[in-house]
């Protein structure tokens, strides 16, 4: 119900809409100096074996750092890498689109860490190397402070293309990730609590809509690339 994946998943179905019969679907995260403990750990795990796609219907593998593509988050083209992401099986669920993709922009700390995946990957599966980089994570804040997250927005960009090449594209800008999951985890909670709901697993997009996202604090959606 937060920033993963509500914001992207809500996006990623607003995208479909239109352009019906859409084969691929790309979604990118803009790139963040803001990191709990906890996300720091997670992004670690993240580099631990192959990076999930979906192609035709399925999940599958490829190599850390092997897809890259460029995207307009708001200040031109940005390299960007293709990451693990949830929305390769909560998009597909949304969407019913088979080819999925997600990516992350890549500065100079993301490079960093791509190479050291690919070249020394391996000392991660050592039984030490776990428990070592996870004691030493601990050290990092717990969180970003309310005035570090205030400095800072968050964008992800979805596109979709059908089997012509039409392609069709958004744009959607939010607050820092963590504050946007505050507002939309309450967001969610005020819904059921409403009776807006729905028995068995939902996405959010099944349930909820892009609509609900540009209505909170801080959230705007452009569409941008629009099929001919």
């Amino acid at each position: 119900v937060g920033f993963v994946v509500l914001a992207s998943d809500c996006l990623a179905a607003h995208v479909a809409s239109r352009l019906p019969n859409a084969q691929h679907l790309r979604l990118a995260v803009s790139r963040t100096t803001l990191f709990s403990r906890g996300s720091a750990k997670t992004m670690m795990e993240l580099f631990d074996g192959g990076i999930k796609i979906r192609r035709k219907g399925s999940l599958c593998s490829v190599g850390i750092g092997s897809l890259e593509r460029q995207f307009d988050f708001g200040q031109g083209l940005k390299d960007a890498v293709v990451v693990s992401w949830p929305d390769v099986f909560t998009a597909h669920r949304s969407t019913a689109i088979p080819n999925i993709e997600t990516y992350f922009e890549t500065g100079p700390m993301e490079r960093s860490l791509i190479l050291y995946a690919k070249s020394a990957g391996w000392i991660m599966q050592l039984p030490l190397s776990r428990p070592i980089l996870n004691a030493q994570l601990s050290f990092l804040p717990q969180g970003p402070s309310e005035r570090q997250r205030a400095s800072e927005s968050r964008v992800i960009v979805a596109e979709v293309e059908d089997a012509s090449g039409r392609v069709a594209r958004s744009r959607l800008t939010t607050k820092e990730a963590y504050s946007f999951t505050a507002q939309s985890t309450l967001l969610v909670v005020s819904k059921i609590l409403s009776g807006e709901w729905s028995a068995g697993y939902q996405t959010p997009a099944q349930l909820y809509g892009i609509n609900d996202v540009t209505a909170l604090e801080g959230v705007h959606l452009e569409d941008l690339a629009t099929p001919s």
